[in-house]
């Protein structure tokens, strides 16, 4: 049970053997509230709990149950602050005032992390520049957060964002990445075996990557072999010629809701049926299976990259059951759909990457593909992991609010 912090009131307490009862008043309405001894006094945030000056715990949840003097028990359980906290006094010397405000956190699983509503874009609600293009002077600046804040909320919303006149790289001899400056205002770079940056450029002959080359490359995500995927990629564009081929990308979120409005049941085929990501190349040997479709705790993510794509594992796949094949047939369907919906030029967002911006896209949300090219075209390139994202994202909610 949850209570609003900033009109509840604790009028009431039963202290049992193993636990306190509160009662709650909200308005008119009065509710009882369950504390287990054993659960609350873990939560204690007293400075003999909890280190003042690293904010870490100074105590294991298992001493609890091992302490010396026996079971931990309150030796005073009082309403305090005209019932807006519960102050208790351990039996194993701990103090803790317990604010409503605190009691409520304890039953919150988003407080943790912030995420904002997205929004889905398609051929029905098409992305535009001005919706997600940001100044690089103005997200950089070191006095003022605020633009940051807003960039990090357009990237939550759409799963993209443009930074545009960035200096030019060539001006500064390349002593300093401008993408990894873009990257580090938000959070540190997730180095891979690509290397903390890499280099888009048509290697030709020396590629390992298809994208180190000329041909086109379809929609995809990436290092989705990886049992940690990098949740952002950066790319900055350096170099583009006339000739260079165009990029585009696409919402996954956006495919999901067409498919589930057409039929739920093959969507939920796509969220059972794993297929498998590797990367085999010199003394690389990555691998990993994973449905199309994952549910995380705060989001849904895709996972889909045709180039890096294995063959499905057969022993996921029992097709002497004729309810398993029921669940291919539907997954064949649901497959269908969504590359129809997403390879639809009504439903992506292209474009000629200008020379001197740099693209931002959630990873696990939004696909991008680039066009065959000629001439010369260079991006530099980094990722971001997505915890690091939304740290830094909820601190600055926390700062800013929904200002």
């Amino acid at each position: 049970m949850r209570f609003n912090c900033t009109s509840s009131k604790i009028i009431a307490k039963d202290v049992t053997k193993y636990g306190i009862t509160l009662q709650i008043q909200q308005g008119t309405d009065i509710k009882r509230q369950y504390l287990d001894h054993f659960l609350l006094r873990d939560a204690s945030q007293s400075p003999t709990s909890v280190d003042t000056v690293s904010g870490q715990k100074l105590f294991t949840m298992g001493s609890l149950l091992n302490h010396p003097s026996g079971p931990i028990r309150p030796q005073l359980a009082d309403i305090v602050q005209d019932g807006a906290a519960l102050e208790v006094h351990w039996s194993d010397g701990d103090q803790f005032t317990y604010t409503s405000k605190y009691l409520e956190s304890l039953y919150d699983d988003s407080v943790s992390i912030k995420k904002f509503e997205p929004e889905i874009w398609n051929k029905d609600a098409p992305l535009s520049l001005s919706k997600i293009s940001v100044d690089f002077h103005a997200y950089m600046d070191p006095h003022d957060e605020t633009h940051l804040y807003e960039t990090m909320k357009v990237l939550d919303r759409y799963g993209i964002a443009l930074i545009t006149n960035i200096p030019n790289e060539a001006i500064t001899n390349y002593t300093d990445w401008y993408v990894q400056m873009i990257c580090e205002r938000i959070g540190h770079v997730r180095t891979t075996f690509y290397g903390e940056l890499f280099d888009v450029k048509n290697l030709e002959t020396q590629a390992n990557n298809i994208a180190y080359t000329s041909k086109p490359l379809p929609l995809h995500m990436d290092l989705l072999y990886l049992e940690n995927v990098p949740g952002w990629q950066l790319l900055h564009c350096i170099k583009n010629s006339k000739g260079s081929g165009q990029n585009y990308f696409a919402d996954t979120l956006a495919a999901l809701q067409h498919i589930k409005s057409v039929d739920d049941s093959v969507l939920k085929a796509l969220e059972q049926i794993p297929l498998s990501y590797h990367y085999k190349r010199d003394d690389k040997r990555y691998y990993q299976r994973r449905p199309l479709v994952e549910h995380k705790k705060h989001e849904t993510v895709i996972n889909y990259s045709p180039p890096f794509q294995g063959p499905v594992n057969l022993t996921e796949v029992d097709l002497s059951s004729s309810s398993e094949k029921q669940t291919l047939e539907k997954f064949k369907n649901g497959l269908a759909m969504f590359e129809n919906y997403i390879n639809d030029p009504q439903n992506q967002f292209q474009i000629m990457l200008p020379e001197n911006s740099c693209v931002i896209f959630h990873n696990r949300r939004v696909l991008h593909a680039r066009k065959a090219f000629e001439g010369e075209r260079w991006l530099k390139g980094c990722y971001l992991d997505a915890d690091t994202f939304s740290s830094r994202l909820t601190a600055l909610y926390e700062k800013f609010g929904d200002e």
